[in-house]
C-alpha cells in the first residue's frame, strides 16, 4: 500500500492530466481541487480515489494463506472444493466479485454521494 498507492495516484494523474492538458477530453464540472490547463481541468479527487483503491487491492492480492488462497477465497469456501476447474472458475469469478464491489465502494459510490449532495444541475447528468 505504501508504495502501491503513490505510483497509481501519480500514474492516474499524469494520464489523465496530459489528456486533459491536450484537450482530448474534459470535466464538467468539478468538485474540490482540480488541475487547470488552457484547454481543461481535471479533478484531483478522483485519481486520489482510485490510486487509493488501487494500493488496497494490491495489498488485498499480496494477503495470502500458506495454501496461497486470499482473505475473500477462504470467506467463500472456495478453499473447500477440490482441486481442478471447478474451484480455479470459482477463484476467477470471486475475483471479479471482489474487483466490481471494492471499485463500486472507493470510487464509483463516494462519486455518486458527491454529486448528489454538491453537485449542481448538469446538462450532461439529469
Amino acid at each position: 500500500m505504501v508504495i502501491a498507492f503513490p505510483l497509481f495516484l501519480a500514474y492516474q494523474i499524469n494520464v489523465e492530466g496530459s489528456s486533459v492538458a491536450n484537450g482530448w477530453w474534459t470535466y464538467d464540472v468539478v468538485i474540490g481541487p482540480a488541475l487547470e490547463s488552457e484547454k481543461g481541468r481535471l479533478p484531483l479527487v478522483f485519481p486520489l480515489l482510485i490510486g487509493l483503491w488501487a494500493g488496497l487491492f494490491v495489498a488485498m492480492l499480496a494477503k495470502r494463506d500458506k495454501s496461497g488462497f486470499m482473505p475473500h477465497e477462504v470467506r467463500l469456501g472456495i478453499t473447500a472444493k477440490p482441486a481442478g476447474w471447478a474451484r480455479e472458475w470459482a477463484r476467477l469469478w470471486s475475483m471479479i466479485l471482489v474487483f466490481q464491489v471494492t471499485f463500486f465502494i472507493v470510487n464509483i459510490a463516494p462519486a455518486l454521494i458527491g454529486r448528489a449532495l454538491f453537485g449542481g444541475p448538469s446538462l450532461l447528468v439529469p
